[in-house]
């Protein structure tokens, strides 16, 4: 990926809430993301609200707010 296409990229993981793979905690430390982006993120660590938030896109086709990261919900226990 050049440096354009990265930018790009992270542009768009940051309009996208994440799955987090740890325990949300306030630090300055950047915590890590089911998909593997570790930039600046909105998350959860909880994979139920993130499941919903996806059905939620996928029934009424409207996002409110951020949409969710379809890498992270690969991840998802069924």
């Amino acid at each position: 990926m050049n440096q354009s296409e990265e930018r790009q990229h992270q542009i768009e993981m940051e309009r996208v809430f994440h799955h987090s793979t740890i325990l949300a905690v306030r630090t300055e430390r950047l915590k890590p993301t089911a998909c593997g982006w570790n930039g600046k993120h909105y998350g959860t660590s909880d994979w139920g609200v993130l499941v919903q938030m996806a059905r939620d896109e996928d029934f009424t086709g409207n996002i409110y707010g951020r949409r969710v990261c379809r890498s992270c919900l690969e991840y998802a226990p069924a």
